[in-house]
């Protein structure tokens, strides 16, 4: 065999076990033979042994007895005992179970399994499903768990005397896996040219559309555009999926939180973001925008006028019509004509993602001169689309190539009797009728049901919402793994690459399934169950706060976000109070970890209907309510909403609700003009909390947030250590607040070199939030004007305004006092004029350090203008529009600018370009 020429070969595997061509075919008769797989794996190194078994954990002893809770394993013996007596045991399953023990609390895939227990033998995976029930009846139902479409876990807990493997080490403290860019890019067959052409098309124009029928692959185009686009285009990229959306009014807050860059819901969203982004330099790719064309057609025309540096990449069934707009028309892949030689198979995608995706279920299937026809002909049925393509070969795996092209035939025929229509807009949809026709009744009602989730669902929670009703209890947890598992190997649900845990349906599906929801008249009971089972998801986060450290948090529960968003807007016309109230606090927390703008203000939330929930959660939800109000500039009312939580959690008796309630009072009180009484109040009462028993997160937000105006005992040192010890737990949100919260002591101390110095590298190192970055931008606005080097100052002044313009008034405070640096009078008295009124709008009490500045910017003013002048200047400054304060603000002296520090890394990447002006 060592001379065997493979040449002719379909169905290798690549370097890193991916299934491969090795070599187009050669012509001639040779195409009719066909080698067992066996021969082809052996007869060349570069192709993967299938019967290499995967080794062990490198921590276990191979040979080592390994003991579990009621049973233990004997590798060299082969004796399985259970309760400490041995028990029959086939050898497969044995393999089976030696296989997942060897890798224990970790998943071990079908195809490990595979090598291990079976070896170079070829066997359908269903075997293996035969020796798991075996070893469940031998150690119990629940001692190996499935994981859909990926393998099995052996869930039982190790006995001490085991060598344990080495633990993973723990995540770092940081949002990042949320963040905003693009998917992982997926392989793409056939896509070399529309790559490069997309790629040069999006160097020299501001906006590009990707256009073309559903399924015909847009997203995955762009994913992989974005992964490949060119290293001349300057600035970050932001990937905002727009089928999570509801209507139009949701995209501007969407965008900006994707973005990274904060607006308050209480003010002009629009032109909010229009401001950040006449400064930003960033490529902006917007997926599935069909159904709100009209609202992304609005912004991205105001878009391509006021902010030249930011490109935009669009996905949609239809152009946007705006001037400006390349709209890149992608076609179906190429299918190959009736007479297709077996010579030129490689010739057409359509064929070759055919072959790729079905070898990826069959391991032996190969494409030769006894079938190229009949494959040609499927792809020409599908014509060419890629989703249909998959769904496909995910049944040529199970059915064989010819049960699916006659079935497929049949069903294209039947349709065009039906009436006329284009047949490449009716392929996609006679394949999701033909594929949902082959499944199981189990099958179906779970493909149906997972209509509602957004963004993707884990399997603990999507078996709330399928097994809906008595009806269904003869449907079990291992007959939904199966079934969840089985759709996926059909194409009909996909796991996220990122996360394993987690399952997801294309949009194309999840329209299909609304249209079986409703056919069934399950829509209304669906989505009620949906919320309902969201809220019992969250019912204990704000408990796991409190003893959980970030990451793991927001693990468990900011990836449910867009799902709480779609269970939210439910609950608010349809819910009930508790199950309103938990998802109001459930996305408002989540908001607070992510250190975002607080999305629970996009929905009006109906507070008659809160007010009768139970009494902790009412609590729980008026908090973080209150919480977000503030957040948007709405103090009064957060006020409020926090006095009700505080009534509330000490009628409950909950201490750690009420520490959590008094805090935020005293960061709300403070921070308004004349309500410094009430505030110490609260800090009295907060004073007497030392005896109570509370969670280290819950003292460490009260002493973090709370007293800035007025604690005078609070120095620097004070700060950093508590800095250090939210750190040292976790905490990293509580710890970037603490950051900035030392960066403010540090200036009311008026060390301004050490602000300098502490956000330089704060800016580089932290994952901060659009606001807390926001805020140590100022910070260091306002220190680099105090010592002079006023062009330090306006690159972090841009940068802030940009994060957050609702902080443009802190920003004009500081440009005001830079103007009199530089002897600019008129705009001095200009800006501070506009930054009063904005101030006086937002009811905010400037604390040690704005005080101090205000102050000494008036006097300035006192000293070189008469009262009369003065006067003029300030009413015109009140009128003046904000943009155009910016504008004098930010723009450089002309007298020329002081010194300058080297800008942080961080800070450069996030700044403002200078104005024409400057």
């Amino acid at each position: 065999m060592a001379g065997l020429d493979l040449g002719w070969v379909w169905g290798a595997w690549d370097g890193a076990g991916r299934p491969g061509i090795v070599a187009q075919p050669p012509p001639g008769p040779g195409l009719g033979l066909r080698k067992s797989w066996r021969c082809q794996r052996t007869a060349c190194p570069r192709i993967r042994r299938l019967a290499d078994a995967p080794l062990p954990h490198p921590c276990v002893d191979p040979m080592a007895v390994l003991r579990f809770q009621g049973f233990d394993i004997d590798p060299v013996a082969r004796v399985l005992r259970v309760g400490g007596y041995p028990v029959e045991i086939g050898s497969r399953a044995f393999d089976v179970l030696l296989a997942l023990a060897r890798q224990p609390e970790q998943v071990v895939s079908k195809r490990q399994i595979l090598d291990s227990a079976w070896g170079a033998l070829m066997v359908e995976e269903n075997n293996i499903s035969v020796q798991i029930s075996t070893l469940r009846k031998l150690l119990g139902a629940q001692a190996i768990a499935t994981v859909p479409a990926i393998g099995y876990r052996l869930s039982v807990p190790r006995r001490d005397d085991t060598p344990a493997a080495a633990p993973p080490a723990p995540p770092a403290p940081s949002s990042a896996a949320l963040a905003p860019t693009a998917p992982q890019a997926p392989r793409l067959v056939g896509r070399e040219a529309d790559l490069t052409a997309l790629t040069g098309w999006l160097a020299q124009s501001p906006l590009v559309s990707i256009t073309g029928t559903g399924g015909v692959g847009k997203t995955a185009l762009a994913q992989a555009l974005v992964a490949r686009r060119s290293a001349t285009l300057a600035g970050d990229v932001c990937w905002l999926e727009l089928d999570l959306l509801r209507n139009g009014d949701e995209l501007v807050p969407r965008l900006a939180a994707a973005l990274q860059i904060e607006i308050l819901a209480c003010a002009d969203g629009r032109e909010a973001l229009l401001q950040a982004l006449s400064q930003a330099q960033v490529l902006v790719v917007m997926d599935n925008c069909e159904h709100l064309s009209a609202a992304v057609a609005e912004i991205v025309s105001a878009a391509l006028a006021r902010a030249p540096g930011v490109r935009w990449l669009l996905t949609s069934r239809t152009p946007l019509h705006v001037a400006g707009e390349r709209v890149y028309r992608l076609d179906p892949l190429a299918t190959p004509g009736p007479g297709v030689s077996p010579d030129h198979v490689a010739e057409y995608p359509a064929l070759q993602l055919l072959w790729q995706r079905t070898v990826e279920g069959d391991r032996r299937f190969l494409l030769d001169a006894s079938n190229v026809k009949v494959a040609a002909e499927l792809c020409q049925q599908l014509d060419g689309l890629p989703l249909a393509i998959e769904m496909a070969a995910a049944r040529v795996a199970s059915l064989g190539l010819v049960v699916v092209h006659a079935q497929l035939r049949q069903r294209r025929l039947l349709s065009r009797r039906q009436g006329p229509g284009a047949a490449r807009h009716q392929s996609l949809r006679q394949t999701y009728d033909w594929s949902y026709e082959l499944l199981t009744p189990t099958e179906r009602l779970v493909f149906r049901r997972l209509q509602p989730f957004v963004g993707g669902f884990r399997v603990e929670v999507a078996c709330q919402v399928v097994c809906l009703d008595a009806a269904d209890a003869t449907l079990g947890e291992w007959d939904l793994l199966d079934a969840l598992g089985a759709l996926v190997d059909k194409s009909l649900v996909h796991r996220h690459r990122e996360q394993g845990d987690r399952f997801y349906l294309l949009e194309s599906a999840r329209d299909y399934a609304a249209e079986l929801l409703e056919r069934q008249g399950e829509t209304a009971a669906i989505q009620r169950s949906h919320a309902q089972a969201l809220a019992r998801w969250f019912e204990d986060a704000n408990e796991q706060l409190d003893h959980l450290a970030d990451a793991p948090w927001m693990d468990r529960y900011a990836t449910e976000r867009a799902n709480l968003r779609q269970a939210l807007a439910w609950a608010c016309e349809h819910g009930e109070p508790d199950t309103l109230a938990v998802l109001v606090a459930g996305l408002a927390q989540v908001d607070t970890l992510l250190q975002t703008a607080p999305e629970v203000l996009q929905t009006p939330v109906p507070m008659d209907r809160l007010a009768l929930a139970g009494q902790r959660r009412r609590a729980w939800a008026c908090l973080e309510l209150g919480r977000a109000h503030h957040e948007d500039g709405r103090r009064q009312v957060g006020t409020e909403l926090t006095r009700r939580a505080l009534d509330d959690y000490r009628a409950a008796g909950d201490q750690a609700g009420e520490y959590r309630a008094l805090a935020q009072l005293i960061r709300l009180c403070e921070a308004q003009p004349g309500r410094l009484g009430e505030a110490l109040e609260a800090w009295a009462r907060l004073r007497e909390s030392e005896s109570w028993e509370l969670s280290a997160r819950v003292r460490l937000w009260g002493e973090i947030t709370s007293g800035l105006f007025y604690r005078s005992d609070r120095k620097a040192a004070q700060l950093q250590a508590l800095q250090q010890r939210a750190a040292d737990a976790g905490f990293a949100m509580l710890a970037s607040t603490c950051r900035v919260r030392l960066s403010d002591r540090l200036l009311v101390e008026g060390q301004y070199e050490a602000v300098l110095e502490a956000t330089d590298h704060d800016l580089e190192s932290w994952d901060l939030g659009p606001r807390l970055r926001s805020l140590m931008l100022c910070n260091r606005a306002l220190a680099g004007v105090r010592l002079g080097r006023l062009e330090l100052a306006r690159q972090a002044a841009r940068a802030a305004v940009r994060a957050s313009p609702g902080v443009a008034f802190l920003v004009l405070e500081s440009m005001a006092l830079a103007a009199t640096r530089e002897a600019r009078w008129d705009d001095a008295a200009l800006l501070a004029a506009c930054a009063a009124r904005l101030r006086h709008e937002r009811a905010l009490q400037p604390d040690p350090a704005e005080a101090a500045l205000i102050e000494d910017v008036q006097a300035a003013l006192v000293q070189q203008f008469d009262a009369g002048s003065l006067a003029e200047l300030r009413r015109q400054g009140e009128a003046l529009p904000l943009q155009a304060a910016l504008a004098r603000a930010l723009s450089a002296s002309p007298l020329g600018a002081g010194p300058t520090r080297a800008q942080p890394a961080r800070a450069a990447a996030a700044a403002m370009p200078a104005d024409p002006a400057s």
